[in-house]
């Protein structure tokens, strides 16, 4: 498209200014094109993506966002596909009896991601 207004532009001899300045609004109008194509077919592909969009940024709103990571791992043409492996290690670290935050946290990412593989490791017995 750029370069089809280019060739308008020379064939109508407008000044080089006007030519480029025609150039440049072309070039912004195709890329907000692009990505709007690419929100559109986004927000159409993955379901929770546009509540997400919108949901204020709290912990429970970033806690979801791993949901988008598998979705996009699934994605993956079948030659590409990968299982992503996720360690973490001095689980006994992560909270205690009373203070359990993080550790939900860890479950509903582990929840969110079925297709990675998680390795959960601590020193101390479960």
């Amino acid at each position: 498209m750029q370069s089809a207004l280019s060739d308008v532009a020379q064939a109508l001899l407008l000044p080089g200014t006007v030519g480029s300045a025609v150039g440049q609004v072309t070039g912004s109008l195709v890329r907000a094109l692009r990505e709007r194509r690419q929100t559109i077919r986004a927000l159409a592909n993955c379901l929770r993506l546009a509540d997400l969009l919108e949901a204020e940024p709290d912990i429970d709103a970033l806690s979801i966002y791993p949901h988008l990571l598998a979705w996009e791992l699934n994605q993956l043409p079948a030659e590409k596909k990968v299982t992503p492996v996720i360690l973490l290690g001095t689980f006994e670290d992560v909270g205690d009896r009373t203070h359990r935050d993080l550790e939900r946290l860890i479950q509903r990412v582990v929840w969110l991601m079925p297709n990675c593989f998680f390795v959960i490791t601590g020193r101390s017995r479960l």
